[in-house]
Formats: C-alpha cells, structure tokens, sequence
C-alpha cells in the first residue's frame, strides 16, 4: 500500500478547511505515514499525529471561538476590536497578543509534548527572523516550534528558540509539501489559499490589510514555487472570502471544504 505523506497549508482561518480533508483519512482508515505543516497547518497536523479525531478537533475550535460566551476573541467589520483573556493581551511593539494562554490550552489539548510522543511522524516550519531563512522542527518539544510556526507577523511577537526569533512559518513556506517528499510515496498538499475573485472595494481595517497582504504574499509564492517543483497530489480549495481571523466562520469553511472530498477520495482508494 502507498504510503502517503499530507502537507498542510497555511492560511488562517481558513485553515481549519483542513479538518474536512482529515475527515476524509478516518473515513477511510488510512492515517498519513507523515505530516507536515505550515502556521495553522502545524497547529492542525499537531493535533491529528497526536491521537486526536476530527470530532475531537471541531469541538476544541467550538470552544474557544463559537460558544456564545466565548473568551477567545470577536470581530466586527473587519477590524479587531476586543483582544479578549485567553489570547493575553501585549504590551509588545512587536506583536498585538503573547498568545501564552492559547498555546497553553491547546498544548494541554494535544497531550503530547514532544515530536516523538507523536502517533504520527510530524515535520513543521517556522521562519528564522534572525538568520532569514525557514527552518524545519521535527525533534524534541513541540510547545515552542509550534507557537513560532503560526506567529503572524504584527499579530503573535517573534518566539526565541535558542539564540534565534522565530515568526510564521508561512513567510518562507506556506505549503511544506518538498520538505517530506523523500518521507513517503506521495505528498497529498493541501492548499488553502487558491480562491479566485477578488478582495472587496470597500476599505479594510488596519489589522485586516496586513493580514491580507501576508495572504497574498503566500498566493505568490506557492505559485511561483509550483512552476519549479509539485507534489504528487495539488488540491487546492477554492473556499469563500473568509479573512484572516474569522475564525467564528468556522462552519462555513467546514461546509464549503467538504467539496474536496471526494477528490481526496479518489486519490486515496486504492
């Protein structure tokens, strides 16, 4: 039987169309003979290696963002307005929130605290701000490389690893299919990031013009990154506009993700 790998792509809240595709996996009984992942990829590829099911996963999205009393955080119109308890609230020049609480509560989710504890063999990227260049964590503790993999710049602070800082890993690689194609048969790469149309006309906040523009940038680079190299398996989920943090859109992206599943289908049967 192939083995295949799954590399998950960044891309905000529109990342948790990842827990459709992995849907699809259990359905079909077959777990991925390695995972890798980018920003909200990792934090999703984490989970999954760990034991976690989807039901599992949607439920712990379910508390933080959706319930009607939710700590997490709300939006209106775009812009951040309310930075609430459980994202902490920083005083940093560098970044809008610390993010220890959240880290903390999903690392207490997860019940793993090392890559080797994995269910799942798991590589995730982070980008070295201090060397300028991606760097790929697969050993050791899992809590500080995967708070650096998804710390949007201007909104999570730079994490120190070492003597480096460390910020999203979707700035040098937003979709790390090329670092497990030598792991496994074939890479199955789930891009999220592919939506066609455009931005609206109608001017954004500050907070969502940044974001918008870190999106953009990571369009381009997995476009000119799939003229010289591509994985076995591209799907690329054309998903509504959904901005960064929408997180509270959560059952819209899983509704529109579950279209792709039965090309993922196709591609997994034997």
């Amino acid at each position: 039987m192939k083995k295949f790998g799954l590399a998950l792509g960044a891309g905000g809240a529109k990342g948790l169309a990842h827990i459709s595709i992995l849907k699809v996996f259990e359905e079909l009984s077959i777990k991925p003979s390695i995972i890798s992942g980018s920003s909200i990829g990792a934090l999703l590829g984490i989970a999954f290696a760990a034991g976690k099911n989807t039901t599992e996963i949607e439920d712990f999205v379910k508390t933080l963002v959706l319930a009607d009393k939710s700590s997490f955080w709300e939006f209106r119109n775009s812009d951040l307005k309310k930075i609430f308890d459980l994202m902490d609230p920083s005083i940093l020049s560098s970044g809008i929130v610390k993010g220890n609480k959240f880290q903390a509560a999903f690392m207490e989710f997860v019940g793993k605290d090392t890559f080797e504890e994995l269910d799942i063999p798991v590589k995730i990227v982070a980008t070295d701000y201090t060397n300028k260049e991606m760097k790929i964590f697969s050993e050791g503790s899992i809590s500080a490389p995967l708070k650096a993999s998804y710390a949007l710049p201007g909104f999570f602070p730079p994490v120190k690893i070492d003597d480096s800082l460390f910020i999203d890993g979707g700035v040098t690689n937003p979709v790390p299919y090329d670092i497990i194609a030598n792991d496994c048969d074939e890479v199955i790469a789930i891009d999220i990031l592919s939506e066609s149309g455009k931005n609206t006309n109608s001017e954004p906040g500050r907070t969502e013009v940044v974001f918008a523009s870190i999106q953009i940038m990571h369009r381009m680079m997995i476009r000119e990154k799939s003229k010289h190299s591509l994985p076995a398996h591209l799907v690329q989920l054309d998903l509504p506009e959904i901005k960064t943090l929408e997180f509270n859109k959560a059952e819209t992206i899983y509704k529109y993700a579950e279209k792709y599943q039965t090309k993922l289908k196709d591609i997994l049967k034997p």
